[in-house]
């Protein structure tokens, strides 16, 4: 497993972000409360991604995004230099990542490598991703 991104290591993966957050409906609109998530990536070579809600996320369109690490394997998204996933630990079954906005911790995710982990994990998940230690 990686211990951090790299444009080389996320070139043709496909991972399954798992996050518990504000969901979005198959219409767009805003879910009540927060729920179970999960997008699958898509990630090109050419630092762009498809994403695509498989739970709880806009399941009807794919979304493409912009992607890009830097020199410290931070993960970025879409240009934005204020917000930064960085990998805090590892699985054989998923990569957790923690973000940071402006240095202050946001959130926490985990990739995992196949759509049946993620959908297992998403179903027990009551509350946000516990922080790494």
């Amino acid at each position: 497993m990686p211990e951090r991104f790299s444009m080389e290591w996320l070139n043709g993966k496909t991972l399954y972000d798992v996050w518990y957050g504000l969901g979005v409906d198959s219409n767009g609109n805003d879910m009540d409360g927060e729920v179970p998530i999960v997008v699958k990536m898509v990630f090109n070579a050419n630092g762009t991604g498809i994403g695509t809600g498989i739970l709880n996320y806009n399941n009807e369109e794919p979304v493409t995004i912009t992607y890009s690490v830097d020199s410290n394997g931070g993960l970025y998204f879409d240009g934005d230099p204020s917000l930064i996933g960085v990998i805090c630990g590892s699985t054989s079954q998923y990569l957790r990542v923690d973000y940071f906005e402006n240095g202050e911790p946001v959130g926490r995710d985990a990739f995992f490598f196949n759509e049946e982990d993620a959908m297992n994990a998403a179903k027990l998940l009551t509350s946000s991703i516990s922080p790494c230690s």
